[in-house]
């Protein structure tokens, strides 16, 4: 009993770490799309054009919710077009009769990549390269097929008809198709299927011996022999579309097992020996960009998947190349496989996401028709973030250019984030797509978080509305980046989205908030947060010259020859306030002349600023200037500034030293002073300097009423005849 109770533990353990979900920052997330027999596109051959176009938007919108980012999509079924192609016929599959163009004309696949671009995806037209004829005796064939024009190219092969690889002419002829797809459409790949030589049938030969003795090309076994033939087309097809376009991704997805018994513990047909593909020799030589084998099969077992992902893996990732995991959803239809299958498929590749970067389903009527609910559960767990498309750095590894003039409008219920395009990069590549994260604060900014990444954008977006509402008074981080076609990633461009958080009233001279000076640092909150640039130019130790200088001001009267100032910024490194202080004498602001500065050499952000003043005379009133060393304005724009001087005898800070009277405090409506001396004046402050309240005292004890004041934290100031006593004061 014992011993059934520790397999269940460990089958229950086993089973928590495998349903763990974790989420990549970049993967694929792909679906093919089957055109032949109308598997999946369109619903029935011979649909109108607008029914076909409706059809592939609404596939479409539901695979965006799902969180799916790359579409492989049937085009050339059996040697047909779902495209204008001047050499070979329109498909049956598209219009119900071979060679037949769908009416009103457009061109198919022109119109799947402009949606599919719209929506982010990428796209790529997957083509069969060697079949022909999918039923002699039931398909639709065209007068200019390749099956009449060039008979002597098909072998017969039970009841289909296949091009014949064996000979150069059949290479050179779907190595011209595809080229026609790469000069004249904007795909993103090109895509073959593990359609090669036939799946053997018991009873049948596949007919090529003349052709292995017209040229054997040195070889004495046909079987190595057929090898070689698809080793070769490989080999043409991806050299002519690199020559052509190096962007253009080529990848291929064959029979889920190379050769039986590997890895071990695998049995079942062979990839390698029954249909002569060798996928290991095209990873080996770099013929193809990705490996993407149909694992369509359970976890466990002789053909378990996640041994076979693995080793699938291992073989892309030893030559650098990607490999993708092809998961079969079709089998929840056909095999009764519950979506919990899927998920621990999906689960098991990402596990291992260092080799095998994503994965992609067949088919798409799943997905599409929502069986068991696969689009939910993709929508709300698994495929719940966005993620980015890994990148192919032998392909480029050049990142584009950043955004440029990224700014946020915050509402009381959304984020608008808006940008503008960078100038192309050093390759010449523009930005094609952009990338917004959202964060709470500076701390959690971790830009391979992916449930961090709110929007991947479609091609050329230059704002982001984001329905997130930030708490009053509260900032959230955005960061926007830009990817090129190839995802690379730029350097990232940082805000801070604040909902009525404070703004610089001080932003021109004549504007200067008033610093009372202190014998102890009592700082007041000071921001650079819609400041301008000013008419002042830099100051004397601004190394750099500070292109921004978007300033704030204040003043202060001296209290003594000798004042220190202190700015402390909030928020830390370059994302903080890098202050640059100057203290102006002047008997106006169209009259200042700069006595002293600091904090002008960069690469201090976040540290206090301490600028200490000598010879000043008492009772002269001064200017003090703030702004941001360097280009780019700080994310946190917030900071603490304070004045101080060593005489004592000037200021109290304590009313009680002064046998005074200060009462309520807390106050609400209103506020009682009496004390043995006439005072002068009367002065509230809010946090920021701001003068609320000032008023001439005539005789003690004084009753004010301070019920316009809003609720909050206050400084008043009791103006005697030689000296000022300052005390906090909270309004309720």
């Amino acid at each position: 009993m014992h011993k059934y109770f520790i397999i269940g533990i460990i089958f229950l353990l086993c089973y928590s770490l495998q349903a763990q979900t974790i989420y990549p920052k970049r993967e694929v997330r792909a679906v093919w799309v089957a055109t032949v027999s109308n598997v999946d596109y369109p619903s029935s051959s011979g649909l109108t054009t607008t029914a076909q176009k409706n059809e592939f938007i609404d596939m479409l919108d539901k695979f965006k919710l799902a969180g799916i980012n790359t579409i492989f999509m049937q085009v050339r079924p059996s040697c047909d077009a779902f495209y204008n192609n001047p050499n070979e016929p329109w498909s049956q599959w598209l219009t119900g009769t071979q060679g037949v163009a769908p009416s009103p004309l457009y061109d198919p696949l022109d119109f799947y990549v402009n949606e599919a671009h719209k929506r982010g995806f990428e796209i790529h037209a997957w083509l069969n390269p060697y079949r022909s004829v999918v039923n002699i005796y039931s398909s639709s064939i065209a007068y200019n097929h390749v099956s009449v024009l060039y008979p002597a190219w098909n072998v017969t092969y039970n009841t289909t008809k296949i091009l014949n690889p064996g000979l150069q002419a059949v290479r050179e002829y779907v190595t011209s198709v595809l080229m026609y797809i790469v000069n004249n459409y904007d795909v993103d790949g090109i895509h073959f299927d593990d359609y090669f030589y036939p799946y053997p049938q018991t009873g049948y030969v596949f007919n090529d011996a003349n052709a292995f003795a017209n040229d054997p090309r040195g070889f004495t076994n046909i079987d190595d022999w057929r090898r070689d033939n698809v080793n070769m087309l490989i080999g043409m097809v991806n050299d002519s579309i690199k020559a052509a376009k190096k962007y253009v991704k080529f990848g291929v997805s064959p029979f889920g097992i190379w050769k039986s018994g590997t890895p071990p513990g695998i049995t079942g047909l062979s990839s390698y020996y029954e249909i002569y593909c060798d996928p290991v020799n095209w990873l080996n030589n770099e013929k193809i960009d990705y490996v993407l084998p149909q694992l369509y099969w359970q976890l466990g077992g002789s053909q378990d998947f996640n041994a076979l992902s693995n080793w699938w893996g291992n073989q892309a990732q030893s030559n650098g190349r990607h490999c993708y995991a092809g998961i079969a959803t079709y089998r929840m239809s056909s095999s009764n496989w519950s979506v919990s299958e899927i998920k621990n498929q999906i689960n098991t590749v990402r596990n291992i996401n260092s080799k095998v970067q994503g994965y992609s389903f067949f088919s798409a009527t799943q997905l599409n028709n929502n069986v068991k609910g696969i689009n939910d559960t993709l929508k709300n767990n698994q495929q719940k973030y966005r993620c980015l498309i890994p990148t192919m750095p032998w392909l480029d590894s050049i990142p584009p250019n950043p955004p440029v003039n990224v700014a946020a409008s915050v509402a009381t219920d959304h984020v608008n984030i808006t940008w503008q395009l960078p100038a192309p990069a050093a390759d010449g590549d523009s930005a094609r797509y952009f990338v917004i994260y959202r964060f709470q604060d500076s701390a959690s900014v971790n830009l391979n978080n992916a449930t961090a990444i709110i929007a991947v954008t479609a091609r050329d977006t230059t704002a982001y509305y984001d329905p997130y509402a930030i708490p009053a008074g509260s900032s959230a981080i955005y960061v926007v980046t830009a990817c090129d076609r190839l995802h690379n990633e730029s350097t990232p461009v940082w805000l801070n989205a604040c909902n009525a958080c404070i703004t610089a009233t001080n932003n021109e001279c004549e504007d200067a908030l008033q610093l009372i000076s202190h014998t102890t640092c009592q700082y007041t909150l000071g921001t650079l947060n819609g400041a301008t640039a000013g008419q002042l130019p830099k100051a004397s130790c601004d190394a750099f010259g500070s292109p921004a200088l978007k300033d704030v001001f204040y003043y202060f009267i001296a209290e003594d020859s000798e004042h220190t100032i202190e700015v402390n910024p909030t928020g830390v490194g370059s994302e903080a306030v890098d202050a640059v202080l100057a203290v102006y004498s002047g008997n106006n602001c169209s009259a200042l002349a700069e006595i002293s500065c600091t904090g002008g050499s960069g690469g201090s952000g976040g540290v206090t600023k301490t600028l200490t003043l000598n010879g000043l005379t008492p009772g002269q009133q001064y200017w003090l200037r703030i702004y941001d060393y360097g280009t780019l304005d700080p994310l946190y724009t917030e900071f603490e500034i304070c004045i101080t001087h060593n005489v004592s005898s000037h200021i109290s800070s304590n009313i009680t030293d002064m046998g005074a009277v200060l009462y309520p405090n807390p106050a609400k409506q209103f506020l009682n002073i009496n004390m043995g001396q006439k005072i002068q004046t009367v002065i509230i402050r809010n946090s920021m300097g701001q003068v609320v309240f000032n008023r001439t005292i005539d005789e003690i004890p004084a009753q004010m009423d301070i019920s316009d004041i809003k609720p909050g934290f206050y400084f008043i100031e009791i103006l005697l005849n030689d000296f000022t006593i300052i005390q906090k004061l909270i309004k309720q």
